[in-house]
């Protein structure tokens, strides 16, 4: 069983979570906060974090490259969800692989560990990894957790400069035979087991 929420920009589809944590009282709801995708910014000061903090989540940063392997695995055991933050999707995708956590990751996920992401966060969980030249071209392959791939921030107001860069990164995929589907910052894909929805607020 999965059931993931991946967005494009979280903090503004944050009205969705109640609904897809359904009954559940989010004050008592512990979350493992993965940050590094962005190890240059400080996690408390990311806009993820201060949205699950207002939406009332107990936090507990989770720095896969500070941590050792059964630290994180006592982590997740302890956090009823985990969260991706956003960033740089391949050094993030890398630095779980190098530590073991995307096997950890993976099986969570597996056996029913909610899992929610921003951006980077939600590339990670698709088939392969392909960013446009805002963060330098760069490819690799993601865990797997869903048939496609997840390109963020499509037709945003800050997209003007990069939009014909993402084009050209859509035309690519095609003669690579990759599926991708694009995610404006006020959508979210929902995915429970083999259901697939996206929602706006």
């Amino acid at each position: 069983m999965k059931k993931l929420f991946l967005a494009s920009q979280f903090s503004q589809v944050t009205n969705l979570v109640g609904k897809f944590f359904s009954k559940l009282d989010l004050s008592k709801v512990q979350v493992a906060y993965i940050p590094n995708a962005d190890p240059n910014k400080e996690p408390k000061q990311r806009s993820s974090y201060k949205a699950l903090e207002s939406l009332g989540f107990k936090i507990v940063i989770t720095d896969i490259e500070k941590l050792n392997i059964d630290e994180i695995k006592d982590l997740f055991g302890e956090c009823q969800a985990i969260f991706g933050a956003g960033g740089d999707p391949v050094y993030l995708v890398n630095k779980l692989r190098e530590t073991g956590v995307d096997k950890l990751l993976t099986q969570e996920i597996q056996n029913g560990k909610l899992y929610l992401g921003s951006s980077a966060g939600s590339m990670i969980m698709g088939e392969k990894i392909k960013t446009s030249e805002y963060l330098g071209k760069k490819t690799g392959i993601g865990l797997g957790l869903l048939n496609f791939s997840i390109l963020p921030h499509w037709g945003g107001k800050n997209d003007e400069d990069y939009r014909d860069k993402k084009v050209q990164l859509v035309l690519e995929t095609y003669d690579e035979k990759m599926s991708i589907m694009t995610l404006t910052d006020e959508q979210v894909i929902v995915v429970e087991n083999e259901k697939m929805e996206i929602w706006v607020p």
